[in-house]
């Protein structure tokens, strides 16, 4: 009975301690997130509904910011611009007239929130040079100059959308209008269109294969439209429903939006411990051994084996002998 215990535990053991050993590849975590998107940007001088959100690991630096209306580097107006890092959000209007539930107006709206959902950290941000709710209750929506980020980071996955609308017209329920489009996404990839009427679409990126030269004056004047850069999965992705160039000097975008984000890889898997020179114990300076937290993965593989193997002689001894025969 002695011997049947003594190959139990050792067979036990060292497939434990085998199986306890780690695969040599581990995910990495991905990279924050971000999301930019702007209605209209002529030359970083003058911006109209800009918004831009990033996500990172710690909600407490995640950020997002909305801003309807920029000049430079300053608010042209108060109360144009909510921004939050951190848990949290803000909401700004210049001006508000009326109730969001009924007939109102607001010019420069704009908001900005991080949360923490589960294990998803979350930031986004919306600004509007216009919104107006008509028709009570709400029966006809037009926001003018719109623009819209979400960022999102779950350990391995990290995410970035964005949105634009040069104008947005809802009628009832259902009925949709929008005058120039475009959109981004790390997940979905991206799109552009110049009108969308319900769910019919009216000269989009898909149409032109990629972007329509409207203008092309070299060194003079250049105009693009329904620009997509980079597809589903992709780590960056931009699109914009009018880009501009005069000259060399000032440029302009309409409806401009930039996506960041990626799924965590597979870290590449690390080489097995070199030989050590005899008398070495991977302890000291040099050595080709990984760094030592409790046994070395190497001799965990190489302690299972053993025991494995004990364990298997053990038992064949008993059976040859006869000890511990019924």
């Amino acid at each position: 009975m002695r011997f049947k215990a003594i190959a139990a535990v050792s067979l036990t053991g060292g497939l434990l301690i085998a199986g306890a050993a780690p695969s040599w590849a581990q995910t990495a975590p991905a990279p924050p997130s971000s999301a930019d998107a702007v209605a209209v940007d002529v030359e970083d001088a003058v911006t109209v509904a800009t918004t831009s959100a990033d996500a990172t690991p710690d909600p407490a630096t995640s950020t997002a910011r909305g801003s309807a209306l920029d000049v430079g580097d300053d608010e042209l107006l108060d109360d144009t611009e909510s921004t939050q890092t951190g848990e949290g959000e803000q909401n700004n209007t210049f001006i508000e007239v009326g109730d969001d539930d009924e007939t109102s107006v607001d010019v420069a709206p704009s908001s900005a929130s991080v949360r923490r959902e589960g294990e998803t950290n979350r930031s986004s941000a919306g600004a509007a040079l216009l919104r107006l709710v008509l028709i009570d209750p709400g029966f006809l929506v037009i926001d003018v100059l719109t623009s819209f980020s979400e960022a999102s980071y779950t350990g391995s996955n990290s995410r970035g959308s964005g949105s634009s609308d040069g104008v947005f017209t809802r009628v009832g329920d259902e009925t949709e209008i929008v005058i120039l489009h475009s959109d981004a996404s790390t997940e979905n990839g991206g799109s552009s269109y110049v009108a969308r009427i319900e769910d019919t679409e009216i000269i989009t990126d898909e149409d032109v294969e990629g972007t329509a030269e409207i203008i092309d004056i070299e060194d003079v004047l250049r105009i693009n439209a329904v620009s997509v850069d980079g597809g589903p999965g992709a780590d960056l992705v931009r699109a914009a429903a009018v880009d501009a160039e005069v000259g060399d000097e000032i440029t302009a975008v309409v409806n401009g939006v930039s996506a960041t984000g990626a799924t965590g890889q597979a870290a590449a898997p690390a080489p097995p411990p070199a030989e050590l020179p005899a008398g070495d114990t991977g302890g000291g300076g040099g050595g080709g051994s990984l760094p030592r937290t409790g046994l070395a993965i190497g001799g965990l593989l190489l302690l299972g084996t053993g025991l494995i193997g004990s364990g298997a002689l053990v038992a064949r001894a008993m059976r040859r002998s006869g000890i511990g025969s019924a």
